[in-house]
C-alpha cells in the first residue's frame, strides 16, 4: 500500500510589515459573494498588519486554492470596488500592467501600474462559480466617493450631548459628545478649524492624489538641511522605498542647485556648520553629489559665502551664481555675481557686474529669478523689477516694475514657472504666482493674483528683444505664498501648496495651509486659465517641493512647519510627528489618469543631436500623436525650479503606423546650456502624454 501523496509545496510568501510567513498569518478578512459571477471575493488584511508584496499576495491566494482577483473581468472589477474602494483601500489585483510593474486598484477605484515590492492589501476569489448559484445580472455599482472621505459630522455645528461639573477652581467643565456620535480628533477639539472647504465637483477636477506607501527619510530641501540632531541628508528610491542617510560634510541646506552637463547635482552655497549633525560651514562651497559613493564632493570655493543664491547655466556652459546673503536671514549682501567654469572646476570664480535696475530692487538678494534666452541673453528679476542683458552682461533694457503693490521674493515668496518653449523657440514666457505684502505679518493675507510676462526676439528694439506688459491674472481668489509650480509635459503648470497667511519661514510664520491646488493652462483665454484639483489632505508649506517624475506624475514632498498653528481645513491632517511632514504623494493630472489611453514609447535613440531628426516607435490607441516634449531633470527648492526647461518638439512625419519622426531642437539653441540628459515624452490627444524615457541632448 502506498502512502498518500504529499500536497504541493506552497510558493514563498512574506509579510512586508513583519517579515513572517504570509501563508500562516492570522488575517482579518472581509468576504463578499458576487451574484453576477457566483464567486466569493475575500479582502485580506483589513488591519494592514501583514501587507505582502504582489507575488506573495498571489501565492497566498493560490495556497488557499483561490486566485488573485483580476482587473480585466468586469464582474471582478465590480467586486474589487465593493470590497476595496468602498473602504478607501488600495488592493493588489491580477492583470498585465507591463514589464516589472504590477496592478492594483486605488482608493478611487482606478487601476494603477506600480512597482511590485509594496506593502498592500489584496483580494482573492474562488476559481469556480458556486454550483448552487444562478448568475443574476445586477445594475452597476455606484461610483465610489472621491477621497478623502468627508468627516462623519461637522464638529463646529454638531448637536452634542453634554454633561457639566463645577471644578474646585470655580470654573465649569463641560464633557462633550457623551454618546460618542461625533468624536472629533484632539486637534479639532482643542482649536476651532477654518470652515470646511467645498469639494470641487468631479467634472471640474484637474487632477487627484495618491499616497506613496513609504515616507521620505528627511524634509525636501536641496540635499537637505532637516530639523534634527542626526544625519539629515538622504537619497530615496521612489520605486522601492529604499533610502540612505549620509553626511554631506559641508552643510548644503538652503543652497542653490542645478544639474550640469555631466548629470551631476551641483550645489552652490549652503548654511553654517552644525556640530550636532557633524556638518561644517557650507556657505562658500561649490559641491557636487556623487551617486556612486552617495556623498558630496567639495569642488571649490566661491569668493563669498552665499545663503539662498540662484545658479544659472549659461550659453557657453559656465554657471552664473547670483544673490544670497552672508548669513541665514541677515546680511551682508553681495552686490556682484560670480561666474564658475565647470570645465576648469578648481579655477577661481570671476566677478560679474549685475544690472543697476536689478541691484536697485535687490533687497536681501534671496533666491532671485534668472532666466536664459535661446541666444544667450539673460533675464534678471528680483522682488519687483529687473533687466535684460546680453551674454556678456551688458544691459539691453530694464524690465518694468510689476503693477501690484506686493512683493515676490523670500520671505514674501511667490512660486515661479518658466512656461514651455514652442518652435521656433523665440519667446520666453514666465509666470510669478502669488506673493504677499512687502510688510506682511503672520496675519497678512497673501496675494491671490499671478503675474505673467513674455520676452521675445523682435525687430522693433535695437537690442533685438522686446517684452510684453505684465499681465495680472486672478488665481480663483485663492491667496498663496510659497507655493510650488511645476511645468508639465503638456505645457500646463501645476500650482501646489503654500499658505494663505504669513510668509515663508520655519515655525508659525505662516498659517491657513492651502488645500485647493490649481492647474494653469497658459494657452487658454485670459480669465479662464485656472482650474481646480481635488481636495488635498496634506499641508505643504515651508521647505516643501514638487518634481516632475518620469512617469509623468508630480512627486510632492516636504513641509517643516505643519503644526497646530497651520490652521488646517477640515479633512486635512497633521503629519504623524508634527511639525515635520515626511509623507509623500503623487499628483496625477486627469490627462494621464486611468481612464485615458496614453502613448507608449517602444524604442528611441539614446542621443538626440540638435539640428537633426530622430525616430521613435510607439503604440497609441487614441488617435494621432500631437508632438513630443523634452523636459530637463528637476532641481527645485524654496518655490524655485532652478533647472527648469520644457521644450515642445514638432512631428516631421509618420514613416510607419507605429513610428514617428521628430525634429530635434535647432542647432545652437541655448548653446551648451542645453547639453545633457532630458526626459522625452510623446504627447497624445487632449493633453495626455506618455511616460518618459531618458535621452541625451548633444
Amino acid at each position: 500500500m502506498y502512502p498518500p501523496a504529499s500536497p504541493p509545496a506552497k510558493k514563498p510568501a512574506t509579510c512586508m510589515f513583519t517579515g513572517g510567513d504570509a501563508h500562516v498569518y492570522p488575517y482579518q478578512t472581509l468576504g463578499c459573494f458576487n451574484a453576477k459571477d457566483c464567486k466569493t471575493y475575500t479582502l485580506f488584511d483589513l488591519g494592514a498588519s501583514c501587507m505582502p508584496d504582489h507575488t506573495s499576495a498571489a501565492n497566498v491566494c493560490e495556497g488557499f486554492g483561490l486566485e488573485l482577483a483580476p482587473w480585466d473581468d468586469e464582474d471582478s472589477r465590480d467586486a474589487l470596488r465593493e470590497v476595496c474602494t468602498a473602504k478607501s483601500f488600495t488592493c493588489w489585483m491580477d492583470g498585465d500592467c507591463g514589464e516589472g510593474r504590477c496592478c492594483l486598484i486605488d482608493a478611487r477605484g482606478r487601476r494603477q501600474s506600480q512597482g511590485c515590492m509594496q506593502p498592500v492589501r489584496f483580494v482573492c476569489r474562488t476559481k469556480d462559480p458556486s454550483p448552487d448559484c444562478k448568475r443574476t445580472p445586477q445594475p452597476p455599482l455606484p461610483p465610489p466617493p472621491l477621497s478623502p472621505l468627508p468627516p462623519a459630522c461637522d464638529p463646529l455645528t454638531h448637536p452634542y450631548k453634554t454633561a457639566q461639573a463645577e471644578g474646585d477652581d470655580c470654573r465649569t467643565y463641560t464633557l462633550y459628545d457623551i454618546d460618542a456620535r461625533c468624536m472629533p480628533s484632539w486637534r479639532l477639539a482643542e482649536q476651532p478649524p477654518a470652515p470646511k472647504p467645498p469639494s470641487p465637483p468631479d467634472d471640474d477636477v484637474a487632477g487627484y492624489y495618491e499616497s506613496l506607501p513609504w515616507d521620505a527619510p528627511v524634509i525636501a530641501l536641496a540635499l537637505a538641511n532637516d530639523l534634527g540632531t542626526g544625519l539629515t541628508t538622504a537619497t530615496l528610491d521612489v520605486e522601492t522605498g529604499e533610502s540612505k542617510l549620509y553626511n554631506p560634510v559641508k552643510n548644503p541646506g538652503c543652497a542653490g542647485f542645478l544639474i550640469t552637463e555631466d548629470d551631476k547635482i551641483t550645489l552652490f552655497g549652503g548654511d553654517v556648520g552644525s556640530s550636532v549633525r557633524g556638518l561644517s560651514d557650507g556657505r562658500a562651497y561649490i559641491h557636487q553629489f556623487d551617486a556612486a559613493t552617495t556623498s558630496n564632493v567639495q569642488v571649490t570655493l566661491m569668493q563669498k559665502p552665499r545663503w539662498y543664491p540662484t545658479p544659472l547655466r549659461l550659453y557657453d556652459g559656465k554657471i552664473l551664481i547670483v544673490g544670497g546673503s552672508e548669513f541665514c536671514l541677515k546680511g551682508q549682501v553681495w552686490y556682484f555675481a560670480e561666474l564658475w567654469n565647470p570645465a576648469v572646476p578648481k579655477a577661481a570664480t570671476v566677478n560679474v557686474t549685475m544690472p543697476p535696475n536689478f541691484v536697485k530692487h535687490l533687497g536681501m538678494s534671496w533666491y532671485p529669478l534668472i532666466f536664459l534666452m535661446p541666444k544667450g541673453e539673460i533675464v534678471w528679476f528680483v522682488e519687483k523689477s529687473g533687466a535684460v542683458t546680453d551674454k556678456n552682461f551688458k544691459v539691453l533694457f530694464d524690465l518694468p516694475d510689476i503693477p501690484v503693490g506686493y512683493c515676490t521674493m523670500f520671505p514674501k515668496t511667490s512660486s515661479i514657472a518658466q512656461l514651455a518653449w514652442y518652435p521656433p523657440f523665440d519667446r520666453l514666457r514666465f509666470v510669478i504666482f502669488g506673493g504677499t505684502d512687502c510688510g506682511a505679518t503672520t496675519a497678512t493675507t497673501a496675494a491671490s493674483t499671478s503675474l505673467r510676462m513674455e520676452v521675445f526676439y523682435c525687430k522693433e528694439h535695437p537690442s533685438g528683444l522686446c517684452h510684453t506688459p505684465w499681465v495680472v491674472e486672478n488665481m480663483l481668489n485663492i491667496p498663496r505664498v510659497m507655493g510650488d509650480a511645476t511645468t508639465m509635459p503638456n505645457g500646463k503648470v501645476y500650482l501646489h501648496g503654500g499658505a494663505q497667511k504669513g510668509g515663508a519661514n520655519a515655525g508659525p510664520a505662516s498659517s491657513v495651509a492651502n488645500w485647493q491646488n490649481l492647474m494653469y493652462d497658459p494657452e487658454a483665454p485670459e480669465g479662464s486659465r485656472y482650474s481646480k484639483w481635488e481636495f488635498c489632505k496634506i499641508a505643504r508649506m515651508y521647505h516643501s517641493a514638487n518634481c516632475l517624475d518620469p512617469t509623468g506624475k508630480i512627486l510632492i514632498a516636504g513641509s517643516e512647519n505643519s503644526g497646530n498653528y497651520s490652521l488646517l481645513a477640515l479633512g486635512m491632517e497633521l503629519p504623524p510627528k508634527p511639525p515635520k511632514e515626511l509623507r509623500l504623494q503623487w499628483g496625477i493630472p486627469t490627462e494621464i489618469g486611468p481612464m485615458r489611453q496614453r502613448p507608449v514609447i517602444l524604442t528611441h535613440p539614446a542621443v538626440i543631436t540638435r539640428g537633426t531628426t530622430f525616430l521613435v516607435t510607439y503604440s497609441y490607441a487614441e488617435g494621432e500623436l500631437e508632438g513630443a516634449t523634452l523636459a530637463a531633470p528637476c532641481a527645485t527648492t524654496h518655490s524655485l525650479h532652478m533647472n527648469s526647461r520644457v521644450l515642445f518638439l514638432d512631428i516631421v512625419d509618420f514613416p510607419t503606423p507605429d513610428s514617428v519622426e521628430i525634429a530635434a531642437p535647432p542647432l545652437g539653441l541655448f548653446g551648451d546650456a542645453l547639453l545633457g540628459s532630458f526626459l522625452l515624452f510623446l504627447r497624445g490627444q487632449a493633453g495626455t502624454y506618455s511616460e518618459a524615457v531618458w535621452v541625451m541632448v548633444a
